[in-house]
């Protein structure tokens, strides 16, 4: 049965990550884990508490021509209308013409730059066909951040994203004698202008 009217001790093993105080209430301080115990008449209870990252303040790196993969979870860092979000960063040394894509065949990918003062420089919804994303900027040298963002509030998946030099100008075509009719199809495969155009 339960004994009441016990004195009880409460300590954590690092309050640098959690602290409790004298009725047992514990506060999360930062990331990382502490062992929570309870000593009451020389016996003593334990718990491991967990504190995590606060998902709004986790920025991953990407780095040019090295794709990442990631999902979108109700546990990350929502915008403010309510949508998932997650952070990834990069630097410029020089001003670079780049491509973001960000694919994917569970959601309606939408992705936002910003510059190192977190304003919006660009941002896309279906620029890569389908409900994929994809941004063509000239970007001068600086800090930037990628946010890897959903259409719709309530929707989760895994993506692809892409930090790319930008394709180069289309130069070469082929040769017509006039008049002529050529079949052809414009698809992601095909030669992209530097405004993003197909042709």
């Amino acid at each position: 049965r339960d004994l009441t009217d016990r004195p009880l001790q409460w300590s954590s093993s690092a309050p640098t990550i959690a602290t409790v105080n004298a009725s047992g209430v514990v506060t999360a301080v930062a990331p990382g884990q502490s062992t929570i115990t309870a000593t009451s008449e020389g016996v003593s209870g334990s718990a491991v508490i967990v504190v995590a990252p606060d998902p709004c303040s986790v920025v991953r790196t990407i780095t040019l021509s090295q794709p990442v993969s990631g999902t979108l979870r109700a546990t990350d860092c929502r915008l403010a209308d309510s949508t998932a979000v997650q952070r990834f960063g990069f630097t410029l040394t020089t001003r670079t013409k780049v491509e973001i894509l960000m694919n994917s065949s569970e959601i309606d990918s939408y992705v936002f730059v910003l510059d190192s003062a977190r304003r919006v420089v660009v941002q896309d919804d279906d620029g890569g066909g389908g409900r994929n994303s994809r941004i063509l900027r000239t970007l001068p040298a600086g800090r930037y951040e990628i946010l890897a963002n959903v259409y719709d509030a309530g929707s989760f998946g895994s993506y692809q994203l892409s930090l790319l030099p930008a394709p180069p100008a289309c130069v070469v075509g082929r040769a017509l004698s006039l008049p002529a009719t050529v079949n052809a199809t414009l698809d992601l495969n095909a030669c992209r202008q530097n405004d993003g155009s197909l042709e």
